[in-house]
């Protein structure tokens, strides 16, 4: 061998030395070592989402990894996280419901787990198959994952009637809108026909679950508010309010008291989701005093009907040092051991295994019928600007239940073209 060779190779084993070092202190940097001590925050938005073991069975697998909770309530968080962010301080995990996260990701303060799901993908494939598609998009934007959504809603997309009610007046289950109206006419004297949300402290996803479902389109985030869909959801609530079948208080009325009427005996229909179909259930038993059904939809639209889906996803922070282990923390949440308890006395789950499971359609009997119609569910659109865009809903559906006598369509041009400044 030459000088020059052994120069060479000399030089060669130098090199692999160094590259070999830096790829051994990039992997320690994204892969913490199992004796660093690890502490992460997790943001809950409502205490009945935190698993009942509080992370121990998280901590008896990962030793060196501290989980650390606070709730945070969802109508709270958007402006929480923020200030938090902008302080340097903020949480490693935040729940978030997926309307509202538009801001969040305009100021990308949240963290492109893509590369951190391949490597679940890898070394768990069946748990990651485990996770259905809108567990995924739930907490995506444009195709980008920054979190996961374990748990999902039907909250304005499902419907519950009193059985019992309608037999008494010769009524089936109503099919379309139409048949709300009808329904809600023949019972006016005894009770509400339909007891709906009017107030403004709650988020607009009840008028947003009718608008899907009764057709309408969106286009770059934008609700078609001047179309046929549009025009039939302002002319459904002017209805409502013209007739009297809704209650005269509909226009402070939150969610509690939408459901307490329905529970309570004063109203024949309301959108009410999942989680409260156990509390409707303590006072009138299924399917012999009260059913469900999905939305309906516009008189000759059936194929146009889409089923709102709105989730509470746990997105990643930009902040955090530690995106390896924050997606164990999500792995956590969503294995079928954790998530399950979770779902069968709270929000149902992306996790398949557990809604398949007999005993959790054993305890929740309405689950199976509700994913007969998963073709026809989608999440429900995002917005960058939410919080704008909310308060045009708001004020869609309380001028919509005051202003009964402007011609919808003329109402509908008016909306359409305050959304669409909204355009990005």
């Amino acid at each position: 061998m030459d000088r020059k060779s052994s120069l060479s190779i000399k030089m060669f084993t130098i090199f692999s030395l160094f590259l070999l070092v830096f790829v051994l202190a990039t992997a320690q940097s994204v892969f913490a070592s199992p004796d660093e001590q690890i502490e992460l925050t997790v943001w809950f938005g409502r205490d009945a989402f935190i698993p009942a073991d509080q992370f121990a069975t998280f901590h008896e697998m990962y030793p060196n990894i501290t989980i650390t909770t606070d709730v945070v309530p969802l109508e709270e968080v958007v402006a929480a996280y923020t200030r938090a962010y902008m302080a340097g301080i903020a949480p490693d995990i935040i729940q978030v419901g997926q309307n509202a996260v538009g801001p969040l990701i305009a100021r990308e303060s949240l963290m492109d787990m893509t590369e951190w799901f391949e490597v679940w993908k890898e070394e768990d494939p069946e748990f990651y198959e485990d996770i259905a598609s809108y567990g995924w998009d739930l907490a995506s934007w444009e195709g980008v994952p920054y979190g996961l959504g374990i748990h999902f809603g039907t909250n304005g997309s499902w419907f519950v009637y009193r059985k019992d009610v309608l037999e008494r007046y010769g009524f089936d289950a109503p099919q379309t809108w139409d048949d709300v109206l009808e329904i809600a006419r023949a019972v006016k004297d005894e009770m509400t026909g339909l007891s709906l949300i009017g107030s403004r402290v709650t988020e607009p996803i009840w008028i947003v679950g009718k608008f899907m479902a009764m057709g309408g389109q969106f286009e770059n985030g934008i609700p078609q508010i001047d179309s046929e869909a549009g025009h039939y959801l302002i002319h459904f609530h002017q209805t409502l309010a013209r007739e009297g079948l809704i209650h005269p208080e509909t226009l402070a009325w939150d969610s509690g008291e939408m459901r307490t009427a329905f529970i309570g005996g004063r109203a024949a229909m309301a959108p009410i989701g999942w989680n409260i179909y156990p509390t409707i259930e303590e006072e009138l038993p299924y399917r012999e005093k009260w059913d469900q059904i999905p939305n309906p939809y516009r008189p000759g639209a059936e194929e146009e009907r889409k089923l709102m889906l709105i989730g509470w996803p746990y997105y990643v922070s930009a902040q955090t040092e530690h995106p390896y282990e924050v997606s164990l923390v999500l792995r956590y949440l969503a294995s079928p051991e954790i998530v399950s308890e979770v779902a069968k006395r709270y929000q149902p789950t992306s996790t398949m295994s557990v809604i398949e499971d007999p005993a959790y359609v054993e305890a929740k009997p309405w689950a199976a019928e509700k994913y007969a119609y998963m073709h026809e569910m989608g999440p429900m659109e995002v917005h960058l600007r939410a919080s704008e865009m909310e308060d045009l809903w708001r004020d869609l559906l309380q001028e919509s239940i005051t202003n009964v006598d402007e011609d919808p369509a003329d109402m509908a041009r008016r909306y359409q073209e305050e959304m669409n400044k909204l355009i990005p």
